[in-house]
């Protein structure tokens, strides 16, 4: 009797034993997890603060390039207010170069432009200082940006038809009938106070001297205010047909015009191009633009 007690004394122990070990290795392991669980925690803590740092100095970086922009646009706009090239005064439209096939016209720099201190004094338009000029060389293929009063039409080169018209640029011009004109208003990114440049390049369709008129072609730019009425005074130079390359053989004359600054409450520009209604031949017209001077 006594030896079986013992017996199963010993076996409890034994069990008992056993589920303290089992137990310990238990809290060993969820010891382990906790630990697992906590380095990860620490790790995603430690990645989300990494993250929040790189996007504050992305945004730091944004910042600084907005600001330099902003103080790079700043820093131009002052240098436009204060270059002042106009103070040569020039009565009518003279013209001070004519080289090859390039001429350019300087139209009334006055001399009577504002002074540094009222041009400081109010805060300026942003201008625009690329191509003004919607369709300027005609490649949509028709006269799109245009208003067209009289015969006109946009053309390309034909290879079949001798002495085909040759474009300036691209592959269209626009041929203008004799009493014909185009026009094209615009309205953005034109300021007051600034000097304007405008490109045309003409040729003849025909300079027979047989024919006894000699039409001539009409340049013109003119300001608008914010209605898109014409202020200031049209500034324009005309050109002979006879003295405008024959185009069969692929020769334009470039023509120039140097505006005056353009008037206060300037808010847009319109060029026109008419021909002489004399019954003689038209004027081909390609490369047209405007652009900001300075």
């Amino acid at each position: 009797m006594s030896s079986l007690l013992e017996i199963l004394i010993k076996n409890k122990l034994e069990n008992k034993i056993k589920l303290e070990d089992s137990l310990n290795t238990t809290l060993s392991i969820l010891k382990d997890i906790q630990l697992q669980l906590q380095q990860q925690n620490q790790e995603q803590e430690q990645e989300q603060e990494q993250e929040q740092e790189q996007e504050q100095e992305q945004e730091q970086k944004q910042e600084q390039t907005q600001k330099t922009k902003q103080d790079s646009e700043q820093s131009q706009s002052d240098l436009d207010i204060i270059t002042d090239v106009g103070k040569a005064k020039i009565e009518d439209a003279n013209k001070i170069k004519n080289s090859g096939n390039s001429t350019v016209y300087v139209i009334n720099h006055a001399s009577d432009c504002k002074t540094d201190k009222e041009k400081k004094g109010k805060k300026e338009k942003k201008c625009v200082r690329t191509q003004l000029v919607t369709n300027g060389s005609f490649e949509t293929g028709d006269f799109t940006g245009y208003m067209v009063n009289g015969t006109a039409q946009v053309e390309t080169f034909d290879p079949i038809v001798p002495q085909g018209f040759n474009p300036h640029e691209g592959a269209y011009l626009a041929n203008l009938s004799p009493g014909s004109s185009i026009t094209q208003k615009i309205k953005p990114g034109v300021c007051e106070d600034k000097v304007y440049r405008l490109n045309v390049a003409l040729a003849s369709p025909n300079t027979s001297i047989d024919n006894p008129n000699n039409s001539r072609t009409e340049v013109s730019v003119q300001f608008l205010n914010s209605n898109g009425n014409p202020i200031g005074t049209a500034q324009s130079f005309s050109v002979e047909r006879f003295t405008q390359p024959v185009n069969g053989e692929g020769d334009w004359n470039f023509h120039q015009l140097l505006t005056d600054k353009a008037p206060d409450e300037t808010k847009g520009a319109q060029i026109i191009i008419a021909t002489d209604d004399d019954g003689a031949f038209g004027i081909f017209v390609d490369s047209l633009s405007l652009v900001l001077e300075n």
